[in-house]
């Protein structure tokens, strides 16, 4: 995680339970486009992915999966897991700075 934090990643928001799904709130970048994120737990990287929507749009996806969304739905399983056992799941972003 201290690769990510020192190019510039940071906390931007985190995942919660709520009534059997997943919820996100994002505290900042919500409406950037061209984003790297990713979803850190106990300080370890889980995921990073990239985004030329916007922040909210993408995090919406994993919130609620279409059928055929593949990363999507694994995603929201990983993230219901995690937080069924206890574990804070926090979405870190790198905002594109026109170098990407």
């Amino acid at each position: 995680m201290n690769r990510l934090t020192d190019i510039g990643f940071r906390k931007v928001g985190k995942w919660h339970s709520v009534s059997g799904g997943i919820r996100w709130d994002l505290v900042n970048l919500s409406g950037e486009k061209n984003i790297l994120y990713a979803f850190i737990s106990d300080g370890e990287v889980l995921y990073v992915g990239k985004t030329t929507q916007p922040l909210k749009k993408r995090m919406y996806g994993y919130q609620n999966p279409g059928p055929t969304q593949h990363t999507n739905i694994k995603g929201n399983r990983l993230i219901k897991e995690l937080l069924a056992d206890g574990k804070d799941v926090e979405i870190f972003a790198l905002a594109d700075n026109g170098l990407m």
